[in-house]
């Protein structure tokens, strides 16, 4: 005899030998079709797979332009001295006279390091000379002396020394024209013609010139030891 048995969506026609063996079939029958039921269920795990291009856009942020941040430091320019800072007839790199004292001695100190010796404040008659206004204070940065005072009524920054006399030139300080401790007379000469170099006299003692509204003297042997810009104050 014959019998149709539906399972799921399969329909399978299975012929028996005997009557008492129909219940036997039917098992078979169960275990083919499950095993053939069960496999489409292994294609849910692939869309689990597009999870890592979702993750891959996070790494898409290590793109951030932050580091191009460091070409910040680009605008230490090749200026002279350290940090790019030149001295000059305007004040020493970007610390311009007329500024405050104490945010133009930090900065100094940022710069060249800790100042070497501070004088206070005093009259302006003093181991500087007799500078303009009425109290002065010098604070020195090893070759470089930087002169504080009040010559229009304010306490501002208004003039500097940078010399060889009992300190080394650690700083390697320069005008923009690259003049510094170790020009010449020719250097300076070179550097802004029309240069005069006057003759020591009783006051002096060395040879001196004034050129780009820079002071400067010279040692025997016709090199810079001494310059100064800003405010002078008189012997």
């Amino acid at each position: 005899m014959r019998k149709i048995l539906t399972i799921g969506v399969a329909t399978l026609i299975l012929t028996a030998c005997s009557g008492n063996d129909d219940t036997a079939d039917p098992p078979a029958s169960i275990a083919t079709s499950t095993t053939t039921t069960t496999a489409p269920t292994t294609t849910a795990p692939p869309t689990t797979e597009e999870a890592p291009t979702a993750t891959s856009t996070i790494v898409a942020p290590t793109t951030s332009s932050a580091p191009t941040t460091t070409a910040a430091p680009t605008t230490t320019t090749t200026a002279p001295g350290p940090g790019g800072m030149s001295i000059s007839s305007t004040g020493i790199g970007p610390l311009v006279f007329g500024s405050s004292p104490e945010p133009s001695i930090e900065f100094l100190e940022g710069a060249l390091g800790p100042a070497t010796d501070d004088s206070g404040w005093g009259p302006s008659f003093s181991v500087f000379g007799t500078c303009p206004g009425s109290e002065v204070r010098g604070v020195t940065f090893g070759p470089l002396v930087v002169l504080f005072g009040d010559p229009e009524g304010v306490r501002t920054f208004y003039g500097w020394r940078y010399s060889a006399f009992g300190s080394a030139d650690t700083f390697g300080l320069t005008t923009p024209a690259d003049i510094g401790l170790s020009s010449s007379i020719a250097d300076v000469i070179a550097a802004h013609p029309g240069t005069v170099i006057h003759p020591a006299d009783e006051v002096t003692h060395v040879r001196t010139a004034f050129f780009g509204d820079l002071f400067a003297t010279f040692d025997d042997d016709d090199i810079v030891q001494y310059l100064s810009g800003g405010l002078p104050c008189a012997d």
